[in-house]
């Protein structure tokens, strides 16, 4: 979900999306509200804005940014009260007129933070802009900021699981890591923050880093390591793609597909957040040189030229008989995916193969060619490009680090 802002305007209160992918046209999106609301269900952002044409103030415009009404001032205007059928709560939830509200307010990693505290509290929230003489239901709007800061990221749940798995296993095989110190050490860190309110920001960035850096050095590892299988490769690969990835809610290994009488197995199956699917191809690094000169020119070897091929192929399949594969992968997913609607809508290809650092400047720009010349894969990417896209979020996380927040800043939710 690209949203931009967070806009008061009159009495209402605003969020102006512009999706970076999903939908085609402004005309989809309304149409998606419109397919959704004819089963007595909204359209789902984020996992956090339960969307019906109603809430869509510009609905009868042609084109995007849409402005979808969330909220309304209070019956004494000092307070913008938002909706609880668009965030699917049971209390009411107010912030203060004088506060610049924020996106991370509202949503934060594909969980809705307002949706989470109304479940959590069981009571009408108030978020003032300083303290409220009232404290009952009240809180500070800089309190509720620190708060959702040291809200759990998917890293930290990711490590929680990693401890309780070693719990349960570990009495039974000797291999299991020590993922309770790693855990522990980690939750320390996160926790020991001296002056909060200053420091928090800075902390936030400093735990990213963390982060990233450990997935690099995994990525980095797996480079090195010559003996994993193809199967073990994808199996490790998968939670480093969540992160290069981050528009993907769900990846899906070894999908099989039955379509025009014919079986196929897709390496992965993505899902974004609209529901959309698109299909991924993971190689291992050593399948050797992806270009072959021919003719003065570089063009794909046998290998990669096989993987655009099957790409498409499954591409081809699943847009042939899409009814049908919606309804089945529905099915299939729906204890995974909870209400989201899976769908096949012009459905694209990523391959993940090989490495790049030792192409010589012909090669890269013939490899650029190569990877735009067909229509229905996104992404040709190889390892190195992934390193140095881990490295470059790092040295992002590591420059804002070094600022001081500024009121417009968001945390990169």
């Amino acid at each position: 979900m690209a949203t931009k802002s967070v806009i008061k305007k009159d009495k209402t209160l605003l969020i102006e999306y512009e999706p970076e992918f999903g939908f085609v046209s402004f005309e989809e999106f309304i149409k998606s509200c419109e397919y959704y609301e004819k089963d007595g269900r909204s359209l789902i952002l984020n996992r956090t804005f339960h969307i019906k044409k109603e809430n869509i103030v510009n609905k009868d415009e042609d084109d995007f940014p849409a402005y979808i009404m969330i909220g309304r001032k209070d019956e004494t205007e000092s307070y913008y009260r938002l909706d609880r059928n668009v965030f699917n709560i049971a209390y009411d939830v107010y912030f203060d007129v004088n506060i610049p509200i924020k996106l991370r307010y509202l949503t934060h990693e594909n969980t809705s933070v307002i949706g989470y505290l109304s479940r959590t509290i069981n009571s009408d929230i108030y978020i003032d802009a300083d303290k409220h003489e009232n404290s009952t239901n009240h809180i500070p709007v800089d309190r509720f900021e620190e708060c959702i800061v040291r809200m759990p990221t998917r890293y930290e749940l990711s490590k929680y699981k990693d401890k309780v798995t070693e719990q349960l296993f570990q009495d039974f095989f000797e291999s299991v890591p020590d993922y309770k110190s790693k855990y522990e050490t980690y939750v320390n860190k996160l926790r020991n923050v001296d002056d909060y309110s200053e420091n928090m920001p800075k902390a936030f960035y400093s735990f990213k880093i963390e982060e990233y850096k450990s997935i690099l050095q995994n990525l980095k590892s797996m480079l090195n390591d010559k003996t994993l299988s193809e199967k073990q490769w994808q199996n490790k690969i998968i939670d480093i793609i969540k992160i290069v990835f981050p528009k993907y809610l769900y990846i899906f290994p070894s999908v099989s597909i039955i379509s025009l009488g014919d079986k196929k197995q897709l390496d992965f199956l993505a899902i974004d957040n609209q529901g959309h699917v698109d299909v991924i191809e993971i190689k291992k690094a050593e399948i050797g040189k992806l270009l072959r000169l021919y003719r003065d020119n570089y063009s794909p070897t046998k290998e990669l030229a096989g993987s655009f091929t099957q790409v498409e192929k499954y591409i081809y399949f699943l847009a042939s008989d899409k009814e049908r594969l919606d309804n089945k992968l529905n099915s299939t997913f729906r204890d995974k995916i909870g209400n989201l609607i899976i769908k096949i809508v012009n459905p694209q290809g990523v391959i993940i193969a090989g490495r790049g650092n030792d192409m010589s400047e012909l090669e890269k720009n013939d490899f650029e060619i190569v990877r735009k010349a067909h229509k229905d894969i996104s992404e040709v990417i190889t390892y190195d490009e992934l390193i140095t896209r881990l490295e470059n979020t790092i040295m992002a996380f590591e420059n804002k680090k070094t600022k001081t927040c500024s009121e417009d800043d968001d945390l990169p939710f």
